[in-house]
């Protein structure tokens, strides 16, 4: 489950995201725009009581959970999945995009 550490979320900031099922969203989190997450329909929030996010769960009909998990998958995990929906090569050669210095 990707967690977030932002204080807002602006417009379009989960298009590309349409499977996203579970978001954390922390007490920091003081603005998320209208569309930030167009894929809601199937999407829950998980974020402390009383917050802003719970606030924008009731008012856009998302799934709502107070109850944060004990775990969290990996990086490799997220990364994993990440590549089964985007078979793309993450492997760059940083080199290949800097300008040379003289």
């Amino acid at each position: 489950m990707p967690t977030l550490q932002a204080k807002s979320i602006e417009w379009g900031a989960f298009l590309s995201c349409p499977k996203l099922s579970t978001v954390y969203l922390p007490s920091s989190v003081r603005k998320i725009d209208n569309e930030a997450f167009p894929h809601r329909k199937a999407l829950k929030f998980i974020a402390p009581e009383g917050s802003y996010a719970e606030s924008y769960a009731k008012e856009f009909g998302i799934t709502y959970s107070s109850h944060i998990p004990e775990t969290f998958p990996s990086i490799s995990e997220l990364k994993a999945a990440f590549l089964k929906e985007h078979p793309i090569s993450l492997d760059l050669d940083p080199s290949e995009y800097l300008e040379p210095t003289t």
